[in-house]
């Protein structure tokens, strides 16, 4: 059985924050994550589950890339400032 579109992208961003050192990889999922229907609260949310088992220096990258990637977001009207301050 395949996933939604969504859920595998909001996996993918998950385990690759996990593993750590994946930025670049990570700046290609997150606005591609955003684009297959996920909100950025969605994607926040994801990021911060990840703390008790990837570390909060690994969760706190992500959290910030993911940040500063939905603000740019909100400049291009893709998504909302409710999406950008959920963090």
């Amino acid at each position: 059985m395949q996933q939604p579109l969504e859920t595998a992208q909001l996996v993918t961003v998950a385990v690759l924050a996990a593993i750590g050192g994946c930025e670049a990889q990570l700046r290609a999922h997150i606005p591609a994550t955003l684009r297959a229907g996920a909100t950025g609260t969605e994607i926040i949310a994801v990021l911060t589950h990840l703390t008790p088992y990837a570390g909060i220096p690994r969760t706190l990258n992500a959290l910030y890339l993911a940040k500063e990637l939905l603000a740019a977001d909100t400049d291009n009207g893709e998504v909302t400032s409710e999406d950008a301050q959920a963090f």
